[in-house]
């Protein structure tokens, strides 16, 4: 028996095979571990890199959501039609067509893979953007509920108001008298009394000289007939100082003689190194651009008074009442609030008055008897000046009026010099005399009528005025009246002692009629954040 113990004990423990067996067992458990591991960090990277793939696309939306509001921010007006986006409109955004709306202002933009929502809000006060965009970019890793990765990107961007140009057309150098020739000819544009025209003259009609009246410098362009009363009170030019040069487009007629073509050396009582019957080709009557100024003019209608560096509107005119109150309506929607509907205002009261808007200026001082002007304004109404005062005004900027301007018995001077507006010819050093190129206010009138008699849109009636003016009618400078800068206008009355000289002009604010119209320059975004 114990010999075959020992026998069978040797066999089970010479027997490999259950111990091949556990171990069979573990190594398939243990590689069992190892490839579901594997499995499942090979998923979870792939889930992972899916997700990083969708996080970076949401990230590229978002991006192209602020580049499509710097896009529309960027947006030039068409130089013809002026059409175009102002970056300093707080709605500039709103009620575009084409676009695709979430709620308000908010744009919605859609992509092959996911879409982007984005907005903007101006701070009025410091003229910034701050654009916020979110994308949003389709997650696929759940068939079943897919959801979307996000990005949010938030962005600063500051906004500068474009005040000054360059001069686009000669015509703001001029005396432009828009009435065209009659036929047969007759006097569309009259000089009376003493009047003695020293600037650059443009007459579309049929230009008559009456009385002692002159013209002593050119270029002088007359579209029809030149006619004089006089062959000994009435000239054009001198033999010792001739004009530049003389277009006459009809002849000349002095007293009862005509002359087609004109004749020179003193013929015709002209005298000119150029003369000829053929009209520049670059010289047009400026053309406004009311609709564009109407909703963008700042301040004006459409971008009311703001605090800016503190300081908070005072007592400021009223630029029109009532205006469209839905921002997000066309421009031909607001249009029809523009209506002449505002009481005449008094330009030059006897107290202080404040308008500061991010795009421009119209505030009043009171006791130093100063007009601040920056941009373009508009009010739906007309002004007058009538405190008895030689007021001046600082800054350069123009003044749209939906009706007329009358200065009476009082004064608005680019310089004064001896309690008056300094006449003398500009330098810079010693400083003497008004620079219009640094200083200029233009109003530009449309109306006629109301304050003035039936037909003129400006009047000057014992005044001056240093500054530019344009007007849909006629301009009225009154006896002992005068306006030193040019003049457009569908007639042009010059006073008795009216004696017409300005420097000449190359800058000019911005909403001079028939310059480019230009709102506002953006800055290029700062930094992201999100």
């Amino acid at each position: 028996m114990r010999s075959w113990g020992r026998i069978v004990l040797k066999r089970l423990v010479s027997d490999e095979s259950g111990i091949a067996l556990v171990l069979a067992l573990v190594t398939m458990f243990a590689l069992t571990i190892v490839s579901t591991t594997a499995i499942y960090y090979t998923t979870a990277s792939g889930h992972t890199s899916k997700l990083s793939i969708t996080r970076d696309q949401a990230y590229r939306f978002a991006e192209a959501g602020i580049n499509n509001a710097m896009a529309i921010l960027g947006q030039p007006p068409d130089p013809n039609t002026g059409i175009g986006n102002n970056a300093l409109d707080r709605n500039v955004f709103c009620g575009i067509v084409g676009e695709t709306y979430v709620t308000g202002c908010t744009i919605k933009n859609t992509y092959p893979g996911g879409y982007v929502i984005w907005d903007g809000v101006l701070n009025t006060g410091t003229a910034t953007w701050t654009l916020t965009s979110t994308g949003y970019a389709l997650n696929t890793n759940v068939l079943a509920n897919p959801t979307y990765s996000t990005r949010t990107l938030t962005v600063n961007v500051s906004v500068h108001p474009t005040l000054t140009q360059p001069l686009n057309t000669p015509v703001w150098n001029y005396i432009y008298a828009t009435k065209p020739a009659s036929t047969p000819p007759t006097c569309d544009e009259d000089l009376n009394q003493s009047v003695q025209v020293s600037s650059p003259f443009y007459v579309e009609g049929n230009l008559c000289l009456h009385n002692t009246t002159s013209i002593t410098r050119g270029p002088l362009v007359v579209r029809g007939r030149l006619s004089m009363d006089s062959a000994s009170q009435n000239y054009a030019g001198t033999s010792a100082v001739p004009l530049s040069d003389a277009h006459i487009g009809n002849g000349c007629t002095v007293k009862t003689t005509t002359h087609t073509p004109c004749q020179n050396g003193g013929v015709d009582n002209l005298w000119a190194t150029v003369l000829d019957s053929t009209p520049p080709q670059n010289l047009a009557p400026p053309v406004p651009n009311y609709d564009n100024w109407y909703v963008n003019a700042s301040p004006g209608p459409y971008f009311p008074c703001q605090t800016i560096n503190g300081q908070a509107p005072l007592n400021p005119l009223t630029f029109d009442n009532p205006v469209d109150p839905n921002p997000g309506d066309t421009d031909a929607q607001k249009l029809v609030y523009r209506n002449n509907n505002v009481a005449t205002q008094n330009l030059t009261p006897g107290y202080d008055y404040r308008c500061q808007t991010a795009g421009g200026e119209l505030s009043w001082n009171n006791t130093t008897k100063t007009l601040t002007i920056k941009g373009t304004v508009w009010i739906d109404g007309s002004v007058y000046i009538q405190n008895g005062a030689i007021n001046k005004y600082t800054g350069q900027g123009v003044i749209y009026l939906g009706g007329t301007l009358l200065i009476k018995n009082s004064s608005l001077c680019g310089a004064i010099y001896n309690a008056a507006c300094d006449m003398r010819t500009y330098q810079a050093s010693p400083a003497q005399g008004w620079d219009p190129n640094s200083n200029l206010l233009c109003f530009v009138s449309k109306g006629t009528g109301g304050q003035l008699p039936v037909g003129e849109s400006t009047q000057l009636v014992s005044a001056n005025f240093q500054g530019a003016v344009y007007a849909a009618g006629s301009v009225d400078v009154g006896t002992t009246s005068n306006i030193d800068g040019p003049i457009v206008g569908y007639q042009v009355l010059l006073g008795q002692s009216s004696n017409t000289s300005f420097p000449a002009i190359t800058i000019v604010p911005n909403g001079m009629p028939s310059n480019p119209t230009a709102y506002a320059q953006v800055d290029p975004p700062g930094g992201y954040s999100g």
